[in-house]
């Protein structure tokens, strides 16, 4: 019996440390400092007295289109918009950029706005993102992708460490 209740107490403890599910504290917490833009690719996500961040960085001038999902058990989010084209005519729309006419930035909030979803077109030093705060609930649920895949978990950067989670999809719990 004893051998068993080892092993249960072993098990369960490998799966909580492994699974994509996080605390939010002092590990989220301030901006990755493997940040640099136009130098770092990928997500870089960290929480401070604004809210949580999700911001994206190319490298060397190269393209890449950022997309994802965003979910709250929460009552709603707060969002703003970092970096986007036209964002300060037109927060929470479809932003657009006169000058590459190709290349549309978007964030939509559904109608219970405890959902966003973007899209930002990104290229070597430009930093397209979002700030954001959650009204009530305990999980913030991310679901991110690169170029139409899901992103390589290694591309993900989260608080001031820039620790990468197990997965693309994963969950900050409070």
């Amino acid at each position: 019996m004893r051998k068993i209740t080892a092993f249960l107490v072993l098990a369960f403890t490998l799966v909580a440390f492994s699974t994509s599910a996080f605390a939010w504290g002092p590990k989220i917490d301030e901006r990755p400092d493997s940040f640099r833009q136009g130098r770092s690719q990928g997500y870089f996500i960290w929480r401070d007295q604004n809210g949580f961040h999700l911001w994206t960085s190319t490298t060397n001038g190269q393209r890449h289109v950022f997309t994802g999902t965003i979910t709250t058990d929460g009552d709603r989010f707060e969002v703003k918009a970092v970096d986007l084209e036209n964002s300060a005519k037109t927060p929470f729309a479809r932003m657009y950029n006169h000058n590459r006419p190709n290349r549309q930035d978007s964030i939509k909030i559904d109608h219970d706005r405890d959902t966003i979803k973007f899209r930002f077109n990104n290229s070597g030093r430009d930093v397209d993102g979002i700030t954001f705060r959650t009204i009530g609930g305990s999980k913030v649920k991310f679901d991110l992708y690169m170029d139409g895949k899901r992103i390589d978990p290694s591309e993900i950067f989260i608080g001031e460490e820039g620790w990468h989670p197990g997965r693309s999809v994963f969950t900050m719990y409070k």
